[in-house]
């Protein structure tokens, strides 16, 4: 996750400390995903693909949140057709579009119709990596949420 300061020169040391962690992780067959974050110094899925485009380290991916992308008004399907092969890994959890509270999905501003077209943008870039569920062990009921939420993610992924 980026830091606070966006000037070029705190940037540029993200970039290196990144591609340092980066050169790590590929020896073990891992990549590294670097999550967007509102407020940091890659607010938007958008500026961390530009950030990704202009490290260009063959091992550094994006790391797509869906609630994120609510806080910073994004459409993530639209991202992942920007990303392509740079989408490393994806985070599902709803918010209500101001504080990143990871609630259970469908309850704040996250729709069904987002979620599903999200899946198929996921499926139309071939995305083989995983997908998590991301929870506030502060929520109501946080394993009903985690369970209801795997079942969503079942329903939608085969058609239902």
């Amino acid at each position: 996750m980026p830091g606070f300061d966006g000037n070029p020169a705190a940037l540029a040391r993200f970039a290196e400390g990144c591609s340092l962690l980066a050169d790590f992780a590929a020896t073990r067959m891992i990549r590294l995903s670097v999550e967007a974050f509102p407020g940091r110094s890659l607010p938007s899925a958008a500026a961390t693909l530009d950030w990704l485009q202009q490290v260009g380290h063959p091992n550094l991916a994006l790391l797509l949140d869906l609630g994120h992308c609510l806080i910073s008004r994004e459409d993530p399907a639209r991202v992942i057709e920007q990303a392509g092969p740079l989408l490393g890994y994806v985070h599902l959890d709803d918010n209500d579009g101001v504080n990143d509270v990871h609630w259970p999905l469908l309850s704040g501003r996250l729709t069904d119709a987002t979620l599903r077209t999200t899946v198929a943008a996921l499926r139309a870039a071939d995305y083989r990596e995983a997908l998590e569920l991301e929870l506030s062990p502060k929520n109501a009921e946080p394993v009903a949420a985690a369970r209801q939420g795997k079942e969503l993610m079942e329903k939608i992924f085969t058609g239902a």
